[in-house]
């Protein structure tokens, strides 16, 4: 009841659609618990990991605790994701900021040849072809799907194997995210990201009957790729992860910032002829077409935390270019 009110209350904000009911064998299933007895949690004496807990109308549910936990329990939810139970605890507690002490800064362009190019130099890339290899899998199983009667028991266990697969894919990316985003807010004070609009850059080019679209595969393949990079995702973890490591996350424009030249700051679209180099027709700079991208980022990036701290003292009102 409590997402219901919530999806209603977003509703008439105009902050979503019409909520939806649950389709059966479309979404993950899930309950939540409001309130929680005292002593519902248990530990065993030997090992952290082991534990367990009482659920109202469930009873005593053994889990393994990932990590330790202290504060008061507001309310415990129950999901399955894949062929896997797990239970989840909302805890009223003080989120313990850990003062950054780098003072380095860097700026990140997110590619699809390269997930995140850093400005230093660094490339940090998801493993794609183990994805690529994943989804090949369920394109396989689907094929098998298709010949089963819908929602018969064969149907129903080759469905189970496709979320299966589906499930690791979430977790490698989870994985490879959420470590960029701890170990970049760790170890920089300052991240310049380009403020993309990713909902409208992977938006389909099918168009309609009246108006076909053009180049409608090449897009979709493009839009494969962005979305199997995890862009959106990674800006949200990176924002949550600098609040915790009291870092600065700096969105900038992210116009001509591929074809602007770091060093000598001369834009021409003929720097950049190939998709990985960047050569610069002025100065006849030469780096990773990515690496420069991000420097340019870095830059703005800069650019804004100085214009901003003009703007609190009442020097400067032009927006910085």
């Amino acid at each position: 009841m409590i997402q219901l009110d919530r999806a209603f209350r977003r509703f008439f904000k105009k902050q979503a659609d019409f909520p939806k009911p649950k389709k059966k064998g479309k979404r993950e299933a899930g309950i939540r618990f409001p309130t929680l007895k005292e002593g519902a949690i248990e530990y065993d004496k030997h090992s952290r990991r082991k534990a367990w807990v009482t659920l109202p109308k469930i009873g005593r549910l053994r889990f393994v605790s990932s990590r330790p936990f202290s504060g008061k329990v507001k309310n415990v939810t129950l999901t399955k994701q894949g062929m896997d139970f797990f239970v989840s605890f909302g805890i009223d507690q003080d989120l313990k900021v850990v003062g950054n002490t780098s003072g380095s800064a860097v700026g990140i362009d997110r590619g699809v040849v390269h997930t995140l190019a850093i400005s230093n130099g660094e490339f940090l890339d998801m493993p794609t072809e183990r994805i690529k290899l994943l989804e090949d899998k369920i394109a396989k199983l689907q094929a098998r799907l298709a010949k089963k009667k819908k929602f018969s028991a064969n149907w129903m266990k080759q469905n189970k194997k496709i979320n299966r697969v589906h499930h690791r894919i979430t977790n490698i990316r989870k994985d490879f995210l959420w470590k960029s985003a701890h170990n970049l807010t760790k170890n920089h004070g300052m991240i310049g990201i380009e403020d993309l609009g990713i909902q409208r850059m992977t938006k389909s080019a099918k168009g309609s009957i009246d108006n076909p679209g053009r180049k409608v595969a090449q897009k979709s393949g493009l839009n494969r790729a962005i979305l199997r990079q995890g862009w959106y995702d990674f800006s949200v973890k990176l924002k949550w992860q600098a609040e915790k490591h009291d870092a600065r996350i700096i969105e900038v424009a992210p116009h001509n910032t591929s074809i602007i030249c770091s060093a000598c700051s001369h834009k021409s679209s003929a720097n950049r002829i190939f998709q990985e180099l960047f050569r610069c027709v002025e100065c006849r700079y030469e780096d990773n077409a990515d690496t420069n991208a991000a420097r340019n980022i870095l830059e703005r990036a800069a650019g804004a935390t100085v214009h901003n701290a003009l703007m609190d003292l009442g020097l400067d009102k032009n927006p910085p270019l």
